[in-house]
């Protein structure tokens, strides 16, 4: 069995430089201009490092026996290639989405990360590829700190017990961190059960900062939350998917923030007892819904753009559900025919004192722009009543002026200066309306709702 190497950080500098230059690795590759920025957290390590790969320097040419042999604190960098995962079958004595939660569950899991804070460092999202061959493509449980960078996960096969939570990245009863990933293509067979592989998962006990990824082209939800994980969910592209982009549900809590959702069945939702803030994303180009609380979920939805979503933009779903709808473009909704809701702007169906509507563009939306209620036993997602927000609480009827579809705004758009007068830009001025998706511009804004600190 090799020895794990305890490298000094300063030949660890030289280390990652040769192996740059080895693999000609270029940094338009990745999957976040920030890619490298990851590196610089991976050379603050002070636990010693393994490399996993087929160079002279590799001490493992296998991931998970370099996993196994990793001690707490440990650096695992993983050269370009791609590494495969030998699945094993295991049965969950707890269930992330069932009714009663102590319920069994048989799934399989590729690389299997227990009991230790590592770090797992690729040198290339598009370089780096790790083929799982498991529902639970990266499965971490019950580590103090896992940091997981700068990877391509891949491959993934579904589990075929519908309770089973499939995802590239399932975190139990951990703190971790997704950055810089390329998550993309896990599929499996979802004949059976109509679930199939989503991209980043949290279960009981997870704490995630899940930010700078590509999630693409997966057969479920982009982000997932269930009992009692929370995370901050910032700075994403999620697209190409069946289910939502993010859904938050049972009792998890979250904050959304800069994401670029689209080509998903639904968007953004929160469910249960949920409480989530949603800041600055830009949703679109949906067959469903955009953004919805439902339950009696807690949501702020602030300075999102939401647009050409095939059914309804934004939705209070439930009476008991409470939504504040500020600062948003929602525009041109209601392109498909009726699915899941009415072809309208807002559907609310939340009681009175539970929302607000306020300081947001409505544009061109198919049916009407605000929507309240729905008739008893219709099947065709017929709403009760339109009631007018326009020219009321600082809401307008008026031609965003998105270019190239949004979510930039042209610069004589009315949306500029136009939000909420309690909310400024970073510049002093009036806040503006609809997302913004440069970090420069529109800083991190946590709603408390998450229970986490500023990322």
């Amino acid at each position: 069995m090799p020895k794990p190497n305890l490298i000094p950080m300063t030949i660890l500098v030289i280390l990652i430089s040769v192996i740059f230059l080895i693999a000609n690795l270029a940094s338009t590759t990745s999957a976040s201009d920030e890619e490298n920025a990851s590196g610089s957290e991976m050379l603050s390590a002070t636990g010693g490092v393994i490399v996993v790969g087929g160079s002279a320097f590799a001490d493992y040419s296998d991931l998970q026996e370099a996993i196994d042999a990793a001690q707490d604190g440990m650096t695992i960098i993983i050269e370009p290639g791609t590494y495969y995962a030998n699945p094993e079958e295991f049965t969950e004595y707890l269930c992330g989405n069932c009714l009663n939660a102590a319920t069994n569950v048989n799934a399989s899991r590729g690389f299997y990360i227990k009991g230790k804070s590592i770090i797992l460092q690729g040198l290339g999202s598009e370089k780096t590829s790790l083929v799982t061959n498991a529902g639970y493509g990266l499965f971490v449980e019950d580590c103090p700190v896992v940091k997981v960078y700068n990877l391509g996960i891949t491959g993934g096969k579904r589990d075929q017990d519908g309770a089973a939570t499939c995802a590239a990245v399932v975190v139990r009863n951990s703190s971790v961190e997704v950055a810089n990933c390329l998550i993309h293509d896990n599929q499996g067979d979802f004949e059976k059960p109509i679930c199939g592989i989503g991209g980043v998962f949290g279960r009981e006990g997870a704490i995630l900062d899940i930010h700078h990824n590509i999630i693409r082209d997966n057969s479920w939800d982009g982000v997932a939350l269930y009992r009692g994980a929370v995370a901050q969910i910032h700075d994403n592209k999620i697209f190409n998917g069946r289910g939502a982009g993010v859904g938050i549900t049972w009792d998890a809590r979250a904050d959304v923030i800069r994401n670029d959702i689209h080509d998903y069945w639904k968007g953004i939702g929160s469910f249960g007892e949920t409480r989530v803030g949603v800041f600055g994303n830009f949703v679109h180009d949906l067959r469903g819904w955009g953004i919805i609380a439902s339950g009696t979920s807690d949501m702020i939805c602030r300075n999102n753009t939401v647009v050409r979503c095939g059914n309804v933009g934004i939705a209070g779903w439930d009476e008991t559900a409470r939504i504040t709808i500020v600062n948003n473009i929602i525009a041109n909704n209601g392109t498909v025919d009726k699915w899941v809701a009415p072809r309208v702007g807002i559907w609310m169906n939340c009681i009175e004192g539970n929302y607000r509507i306020a300081n947001n563009i409505f544009w061109e939306n198919h049916d009407c722009d605000v929507a309240f209620g729905y008739v008893e036993g219709d099947n065709d997602w017929t709403y009760a009543e339109e009631r007018i927000f326009v020219d009321t609480q600082g809401n307008m009827n008026i031609n965003p002026l998105l270019v190239d579809g949004g979510p930039e705004l042209h610069i004589t758009s009315p949306c500029i200066d136009a939000g909420d007068e309690q909310y400024l830009d970073l510049d002093g001025t009036r806040s503006d309306i609809g997302a913004n998706l440069n970090p420069q511009e529109c800083p991190i804004m946590v709603s408390g709702l998450s229970g986490l600190p500023t990322m």
